[in-house]
């Protein structure tokens, strides 16, 4: 990712299908470095010529750093660029539409390490700012939509509904039958999937898709909105529609990026999340090892992503008790838990916890207690303190000290963090999903 994007990844936790949405793997609006190239050249030679000397050159390499640092999960790097990108900025021409990307790029990573208050207050400076400089264009819907996946993040979903609303109402104003539009339907949709309104997703979803067909019916967008009523059939049990659809938007995906394209790998993952569900395993297996090749072999690859894929094959092992098969798994994950991938190390260490409660349980507690110190390590530190995972791995480890009757170690006390990541228990087979975003 190297341009301006709305990253829009939904958090993908062991146990549960992908979905293509809010995340640098939720289907994105656009890549970092593909908006901020555009946006340097939209920019006016009148504004340009105001400028001072070098600042938008030291913009671009700043914006261009961060995007690389961004897809290669390495959010410090990111934050760090962006923000120098977004100090340069203040030096372009008030009606320079960098300063726009600079703010939207710097929210971005804060969305990314689930910082939703921080995101809120840059969206919105984003969307004045555009609202001030271009109160009928495209990007107006966008910044709405940002605003609501900020909320939607942080679990406020009646102010998420509003943004949504609004989004769509703009789109309908300025751009009706656009794609546009069609992505503010979707992203409505995902809000309803998650508030398990699936009466209310549908027809967003369905006229999303009509939109989409009607651009052009074989691109890859019209393959994520097959992909979200995939979803959202496969949750209300319609097994046979959800496989048919999830068929199709691998099709159209296979046919727009190749057989080892990432959106590839993404709809390996979730049909494979049905067949587990429908008693297929041999077929689950079979699609989450194809998908795992595809990540190990990207290039450049991510390692969140070979993550969140071995934690589905950890997942399929368990239930069809092959745990010859979670050894080598297990320490490839110890691996990227322990590696300095902000987005990788707490994913692995989500799958992980299931491994530590299972030593526990056999009264091996000298691993139980190794694994859970390292967990909590890596939930801190991408976390923060306050998190639920945290909460949840510290009191874990105050109940091994009971059996144990070791020192009592008192959890930390805390609220629900805004837009933190939906806990996982350990053992559980269900985690939080949202639909593909745009």
């Amino acid at each position: 990712m190297g341009q301006s994007f709305n990253s829009r990844q939904s958090s993908r936790h062991a146990d549960r299908p992908l979905i293509d949405s809010r995340s640098i793997r939720f289907a994105t609006r656009g890549s970092l470095l593909a908006i901020a190239i555009s946006c340097v050249l939209n920019v006016s030679t009148q504004a340009a010529a105001r400028d001072k000397p070098d600042a938008g050159a030291r913009w671009q390499t700043y914006t261009t750093a961060g995007s690389q640092a961004y897809s290669r999960g390495d959010f410090a790097e990111a934050e760090k660029q962006f923000r120098m990108a977004l100090d340069q900025s203040e030096q372009l021409s008030p009606q320079d539409m960098r300063r726009v990307e600079g703010m939207q790029n710097l929210a971005e990573v804060y969305m990314s390490v689930y910082n939703p208050d921080g995101a809120q207050d840059l969206f919105n400076d984003a969307y004045n700012l555009i609202q001030t400089l271009r109160p009928e264009d495209p990007q107006v819907v966008s910044s709405l939509l940002n605003l609501g996946d900020a909320y939607f993040a942080d679990k406020n979903y009646g102010q998420a509904e509003e943004f949504y609303k609004r989004a769509v109402a703009m789109a309908e104003k300025i751009e009706p039958g656009s794609e546009e539009l069609a992505g503010a339907l979707n992203d409505q949709g995902n809000l309803y999937y998650a508030e398990e309104k699936y009466d209310a997703a549908l027809p967003l979803y369905q006229r999303s898709l009509a939109i989409r067909q009607d651009i052009k019916p074989d691109s890859p967008k019209v393959a994520d909105s097959l992909n979200n009523l995939a979803l959202l059939r496969m949750e209300t049990g319609q097994s046979d529609e959800a496989e048919k659809l999830f068929k199709q938007s691998l099709a159209l995906r296979e046919k727009a990026s190749g057989a080892t394209g990432q959106s590839v790998a993404d709809s390996l993952e979730n049909l494979a999340a049905l067949y587990k569900q429908t008693g297929k395993t041999a077929e689950a297996e079979q699609l989450l090892t194809r998908a795992l090749t595809i990540e190990q072999q990207a290039q450049p690859a991510s390692a969140t992503a070979v993550a969140g894929v071995l934690c589905q094959l950890c997942s399929l092992y368990r239930t069809t008790g092959q745990t010859d098969m979670l050894k080598g798994l297990y320490a490839q994950l110890e691996t990227l838990m322990h590696s300095n991938i902000t987005a990788a190390s707490p994913k692995a260490a989500d799958c992980l916890a299931q491994l530590a409660q299972a030593y526990a349980s056999n009264k091996d507690y000298d691993k139980a207690e190794s694994l859970y110190q390292e967990i909590l390590e890596a939930r801190q530190k991408a976390y923060g303190p306050s998190d639920p995972s945290v909460v949840f791995t510290t009191q874990e480890l105050a109940d091994l000290y009971k059996m144990q009757k070791k020192a009592y170690i008192a959890p930390v006390h805390s609220r629900r963090g805004p837009g933190m990541v939906p806990l996982i228990q350990p053992g559980s087979s269900q985690a939080n999903i949202a639909p593909s975003a745009m």
